[in-house]
């Protein structure tokens, strides 16, 4: 799939690296860990993948303020590392700071903008788990042509 668009395009200068946003969340059991996302419960532990939509939500928020009405953005790479257990109960406190943002431009005038983010999740200091979140910016168009 290309996410490629034509030019003119999002204003990158809006966006630098360092800004944030962060935000607390309280882990209740629908966040636990099941398989094919049905009854079955692998544990009853904050699961990786509630933990990753809540890190790419928070990357989201970056870049939010930077899109033109006509534009979104969507999920391109993530990688995660889920390194300690939360029980339910717990607040997990989630942020994003922006790293990089990348334009790549192809000979025909389109070209792709990457926003990256590094996020952590973080319970009572110590890190429970951090990724880092590419989102790809392109017109709303773009998307509701595929």
């Amino acid at each position: 799939m290309s996410v490629s668009a034509k030019l003119p395009f999002m204003d990158t200068s809006q966006l630098q690296p360092g800004q944030g946003y962060e935000y607390d969340i309280d882990v209740t059991p629908d966040m636990r860990a099941g398989l094919g996302l049905g009854e079955l419960v692998v544990h009853e532990l904050y699961s990786t993948s509630a933990m990753l939509a809540h890190l790419e939500w928070a990357a989201r928020q970056v870049l939010l303020p930077a899109l033109a009405p006509d534009e979104e953005a969507c999920g391109y790479k993530m990688t995660i590392e889920h390194r300690h257990p939360t029980p339910f109960g717990q607040t997990v406190h989630i942020a994003a700071r922006l790293t990089g943002v990348e334009t790549r431009r192809k000979p025909d005038g389109r070209h792709t903008v990457l926003v990256t983010c590094h996020c952590t999740a973080h319970v009572k200091g110590t890190l429970v788990g951090q990724a880092d979140v590419v989102q790809a910016v392109l017109p709303r168009s773009v998307l509701r042509s595929r």
